[in-house]
């Protein structure tokens, strides 16, 4: 690796709490030309709430731009301190268990550039962990929600045939909600992107056939709307 003079050296990447920095001490690693790790810097002095700061606005950011589009996109969050293990119980007693979905990623940027106001690095850090991040999330989402239905037997099988009648039979079999004014909320579609390049365009009766089974589903809905406020009523 030849000599390296500290004058020719930068820190740049990132900050770390490691062993060799115990008890919130601050070690900054230096890289030579060649990407090797020359020795670990520590800093002469730390100031912990611009690192916290800092921590808050990568994983805001990250957190934004993952949920700009895509499965992320369509699902509410809340900020919890504890995520605990999601219990679904099954018609025949079974429980099934789902654990909290753990996501991880590098992100690896220089601060020398930051320093001197270049963030093209810094924007390219955020968008590729926030990509990391989706790709890691949405991925273990629709598994677990594949697992749950295929423990409750909610499931169509398009094996083989028409994804456009496999709709048809999920909108037979799923829970559908209506608002006041009788409008449909219904679930959202997620496939993989050959899924829906191969797809090809609806049949003529498609169209037709969804609208009577919405309109099926709405008189079913407010039949038992209906009974439930006699019910009422008559309590």
């Amino acid at each position: 690796m030849g000599d390296v003079s500290e004058e020719s050296l930068e820190p740049r990447g990132g900050v770390a709490d490691t062993p060799e920095a115990p008890d919130r001490e601050r070690i900054f690693y230096v890289w030579d030309d060649n990407d090797d790790v020359v020795q670990p810097l520590k800093a002469s002095f730390a100031l912990h709430e611009y690192a916290a700061a800092g921590t808050r606005f990568f994983s805001d950011a990250v957190s934004a731009v993952s949920r700009a589009d895509g499965v992320l996109s369509m699902i509410r969050t809340e900020k919890a301190e504890y995520i605990a293990v999601s219990q679904n119980t099954l018609d025949d007693g079974e429980i099934v268990e789902m654990e909290p979905i753990l996501t991880s990623s590098v992100m690896t940027f220089t601060v020398s550039d930051g320093i001197a106001g270049d963030f093209d690095e810094v924007h390219v850090a955020i968008a590729e962990t926030a990509a990391a991040f989706s790709e890691q999330l949405t991925k273990r989402i629709l598994q677990n929600i594949s697992e749950l239905c295929d423990g409750t037997g909610n499931v169509v099988n398009a094996k083989g045939r028409s994804i456009w009648e496999a709709q048809l039979e999920a909108l037979e079999t799923i829970q559908i909600t209506f608002d006041e004014d009788g409008n449909p909320s219904l679930p959202s579609i997620v496939m993989h992107p050959d899924t829906a390049d191969n797809m090809g365009d609806p049949p003529e009766d498609f169209r037709p056939r969804y609208d009577s089974i919405v309109e099926r589903r709405r008189d079913e809905w407010l039949a038992r709307r209906r009974t439930r406020r006699l019910s009422t009523d008559g309590d």
